[in-house]
């Protein structure tokens, strides 16, 4: 269990316990009792006060002092003056009063895409940063961006070892920081060009939060008319061959735990039912 710590700041002039680290602005609203209509403001010395949405990340390390405004100020307003944070000890000047998660890792570099990102707070525990979030900042802040490991089974491998138990000859490579699902002798509805075709699908570095979507199949598949499928007319190279793609799309948002790498799968069925 986590050690908590709780600390003191003011809001609208009033003392309230709340734990140290990443703080959401929605529970300094709900500690703080802001009314609704009313904008939550960090006040920093000698710059601007900033605003705090519902889902900004406030560092709070204790006696950080907060006030409202029933006039809106801008959402991520410029600074005054640069602030220095370190980005893997090094540091780096930034302008805006919030950063996004995509924010630090493009400061680090290129090759940070699917890294986690730590925020080392002075006197306190680090604390890993949700992926999607934008953190206030403030100074001396140190930001760690890491490549992700795994220990034992990861979301991914669980998935696959599932969808294994219904396709035996399904493999899962490795395409950079994707994957490929392969499943061989995928049987097929009469109507179509063919008996059966390897279908692949692929599942990002952010899985299983990353959707799936879409699928591609080989060899090339039409009608047994002869009549191109609709929207699979296009040829990508992945995995060093080129794969006809079906352009399938969810039209509902993915939802991790629902929607699965096996649930993927017959959704790709669903569509080589229709012989269209």
């Amino acid at each position: 269990m986590k050690n908590v710590t709780e600390v003191d700041v003011i809001v609208t002039g009033h003392r309230v316990k709340i734990a140290a680290g990443l703080v959401k602005g929605s529970e300094l609203r709900a500690a703080g009792r802001v009314p609704e209509g009313q904008q939550l403001l960090l006040e920093v010395k000698g710059e601007i006060d900033v605003p705090i949405t519902n889902t900004d990340l406030v560092p709070i390390r204790g006696g950080e002092e907060f006030s409202v405004s029933s006039k809106q100020l801008p959402d991520n307003p410029d600074r005054i003056c640069p602030i220095e944070v370190k980005v893997n000890h090094k540091e780096v000047p930034v302008s805006k009063a919030k950063l996004t998660t995509a924010e630090i890792l493009a400061l680090h570099g290129p090759d940070s895409d699917g890294s986690m990102i730590t925020l080392d707070i002075d006197h306190l525990a680090d604390e890993p940063v949700p992926t999607g979030s934008r953190i206030v900042l403030v100074k001396c802040m140190q930001f760690l961006v890491t490549p992700c490991g795994n220990v034992g089974y990861t979301g991914l491998q669980v998935q696959f070892a599932e969808l294994k138990l219904h396709y035996p000859k399904a493999s899962l490579v490795g395409l950079g920081g994707n994957s490929m699902v392969l499943v061989p002798d995928f049987p097929l509805r009469q109507g179509w060009s063919v008996e059966k075709v390897e279908l692949m699908y692929l599942v990002p570095a952010g899985f299983p939060t990353g959707a799936l979507d879409m699928f591609y199949v080989d060899p090339h598949l039409s009608l047994a008319d002869g009549r191109q499928p609709a929207n699979a007319d296009t040829v990508e190279q992945h995995g060093g061959k080129p794969w006809q793609r079906f352009s399938w799309h969810y039209q509902r948002p993915w939802k991790p735990g629902r929607d699965t790498l096996l649930s993927h799968l017959d959704f790709c069925r669903s569509r080589l039912q229709m012989l269209n």
